[in-house]
Formats: structure tokens, sequence, C-alpha cells
């Protein structure tokens, strides 16, 4: 009589252990999913926002070279007289092109109305760093505009035997959303498996415990 609790405590014990097992199996399996999918998920955003990097790169590039379409100039107070001259080319809202020569910095964003405005000098100062080796790099211009898919290419400006290097940004903005909100499914779903697992584990064990905490009075009348 006195070696039955203790057979069905180690019983029991050896039952919530392989549940416990079971759940942390599903669970470490659901985050590597969700981790997986989130990964694959940003390889395809960044590899489509490269893709629209290199064409709008190209087109800074005939914008600088001489064939600016028909896009605005920007105001450049302060700076040498050629770069009154500079067109961005027909870019999409948010798009920043910036040209870096030996008459100095200047980098424009195309304004959600399709305006251009000049960035900081800090701004500017960060895209005269990138490498002109046309490889795309993430940099971080802070303020309102956060994280920037951006590459440098050498080009002749306006057609002069000057070469100035010619960066052009886009947001990473939209991708970084997307995931973040995938990452919040993600962690919901695997939260709700989780506890639709645990929850009549639960059940069973008020049950058998309720059931235990009874015969030791039966034995004892």
């Amino acid at each position: 009589m006195t070696q039955a609790p203790a057979r069905f405590t180690q019983r029991w014990s050896l039952r919530t252990r392989l549940l416990l097992s079971v759940v942390a199996l599903f669970t470490a399996a659901s985050l590597i999913v969700g981790v997986v999918s989130v990964l694959a998920l940003r390889g395809f955003l960044m590899d489509r926002l490269d893709d629209q990097l290199l064409a709008a790169t190209g087109r800074s590039e005939d914008a600088v070279g001489g064939d600016p379409g028909n896009a605005p100039a920007p105001t450049a107070p302060g700076l040498p007289g050629r770069f009154s001259d500079f067109r961005t080319g027909v870019q999409g809202p948010l798009t920043i092109t910036a040209v870096v020569s030996d008459a100095g910095v200047l980098a424009v964003v195309v304004t959600p109305e399709g305006n251009l405005r000049q960035l900081s000098e800090a701004q500017s100062r960060q895209l005269a760093r990138v490498d002109e080796d046309g490889a795309p790099v993430t940099v971080n211009l802070g303020g309102d505009l956060g994280n920037y898919r951006v590459s440098a290419i050498p080009v002749s400006f306006n057609g002069l035997d000057a070469v100035a290097t010619v960066v052009t940004g886009l947001p990473q903005s939209e991708a970084e959303a997307i995931l973040v909100q995938l990452s919040f499914v993600v962690a919901a779903v695997t939260l709700l498996a989780v506890g639709a697992a645990i929850g009549p584990a639960r059940s069973s064990c008020a049950g058998r415990c309720g059931h235990w905490s009874g015969s030791p009075r039966r034995h004892r009348r």
C-alpha cells in the first residue's frame, strides 16, 4: 500500500517529462520554421529592392551624364555653378541621388509630392563614403529617412571630362515593415499552437491530481 503512491508519482513524472519534451520540440520546430521563413522573405525582398535600385541607378547615370528627362532641378545654394544644372532623372518618391565630385557633394531626396529636398551635410558625407563599385549596401541615414539601400558608380558629369561619383538610394522601410509584420505573425501563431498543446495536458493533469488527492484520504479511513 505504501509503494502505490511512489509508483503513481513516478509514472506521472515520466508522462509530464514526455509532454514537456514534446511541447519543447514543437516550439523549437515552430521557431525554426518561422525564422527560416523570415530570412527567406528578407532575401526575396532585398533581391527585389536591389533590382529596383539597379534600374534607378541607370536613370541617375543617364541624368547626370546629360539626359535628365523631365525631372526638376534642386536649389543648391553655396555650391559651384555647374551643380545648378544637376538633375536626378525621373525617380520615384523617397529616392535619393547624390553627386560627389571635387566641387563638393550634392544629395537630394524626392519628396512624396514629387519635389526635391536637399539632404543634410552629415547625410551627404555619409553617402560620399559609399564605394563606387556599384555593389548595393545598406546605409542608415537617420532622421526621417532611416535605412537605405544604396549603390555608387563613376559617371562623366553632364558630358564634361570631369568624372563624378553618383550615389542612388531606395528606402528599405517597406521591406522592413513587411518583415516586422511576419515576425509578429510567426510569434503569435507559435504561442497559440503551444497554448493549444499545453491546454489539454493541463486539464489531464488536473484530473489526475484530483483523483490522487482523494486516494490518501480513503486510505487513512
